[in-house]
């Protein structure tokens, strides 16, 4: 018994590590919204998608994570509202994130829109002790669902910046968990699209820059070629070395994107990364940013 607690403490400490890492994604440029509340409803009409992401490994406690989300404008409000449904796998340890996002949008003749956003929800931490049974005793008193079990309150905020040539944003996606201290966690992400004379492939040439919690920090540059309406391609490279590749496709209301991450540190706990995602566009929101009047008003 006492090798079995030793163990488990073990365990848990290494896990404690893992849950300070937050669910990541890679179609960030793709959907900022997943980074970022201040993007909330930052495509006219309405916005849903699924997303999941996944190393190529059969192992049960690999990092996994899978996202469901919708979001809206009330350009007439000035207003974006949605909610996000976020489960990240971490080893032997689950979070389970519920989150409703609001934007207040600043427009600026009606071609630059600031968005102030706020996510405010909950956020419950949790072990897998079925992911434990061939190393501890399962009718060991300790192993109450009330000494693993936790439930927070979570609020973060973000500040973005769009227009037809530029997507600007920062945000403290985890900045309160209930009575925990301010979290250092946060990510800016910056984007320009350059429009190809007389044709319709635009150029978006991205950073990304994250601080994580523990102090570690993340720089990913990409290049996406877009083509409007039809199809996307993007590679990228991270500074923990990640190579990145991406395609995105356009039919009518739906987008379906996919990327793969390889990298090439012995570091990082995978060797190759999947990310799925599908988005289902209501109304003008997969041609139009929204509360900008312009002849090149397009993603």
């Amino acid at each position: 018994m006492k090798v079995q607690i030793l163990f488990l403490t073990i365990m848990l400490a290494s896990i404690n590590l893992a849950a300070q890492q937050y669910p990541n994604t890679q179609l960030y440029y793709a959907n900022p919204y997943l980074i970022n509340p201040g993007f909330t409803g930052y495509l006219t009409d309405m916005s849903a998608y699924v997303n999941a992401m996944s190393p190529m490994t059969t192992e049960k406690s690999a990092i996994r994570n899978y996202r469901a989300g919708i979001n809206q404008a009330l350009e007439k409000k000035y207003l974006g509202v949605g909610g996000k449904f976020t489960y990240d796998q971490r080893d032997f340890f689950e979070s389970l994130y519920l989150d409703l996002s609001l934007a207040y949008k600043l427009v600026l003749k009606r071609k630059h829109v600031i968005g102030l956003g706020t996510d405010i929800g909950i956020v419950n931490r949790s072990y897998n002790i079925t992911g434990l049974t061939k190393y501890v005793d399962q009718n060991d008193p300790t192993l109450t669902s009330d000494y693993f079990y936790r439930t927070n309150l979570k609020i973060g905020v973000g500040m973005a910046y769009y227009s037809t040539s530029m997507e600007l944003g920062i945000a403290f996606p985890h900045m309160v968990e209930s009575s925990e201290n301010f979290a250092p966690y946060f990510n800016t992400y910056v984007a320009y699209k350059y429009y190809l004379p007389r044709s319709l492939w635009l150029l978006k040439p991205a950073l990304y820059f994250v601080n994580l919690s523990d102090g570690t920090q993340i720089v990913n540059g990409n290049l996406m070629f877009i083509k409007k309406q039809k199809i996307w391609l993007q590679l990228g490279y991270g500074s923990s070395k990640e190579v990145s590749t991406a395609i995105g496709l356009f039919f009518d209301m739906y987008e379906l994107s996919y990327s793969y991450v390889h990298s090439l540190s012995d570091v990082l706990p995978y060797n190759s990364l999947n990310e799925l995602m599908l988005r289902i566009h209501i109304g003008k929101s997969n041609k139009l940013l929204s509360h900008i009047a312009d002849k090149k008003n397009r993603k």
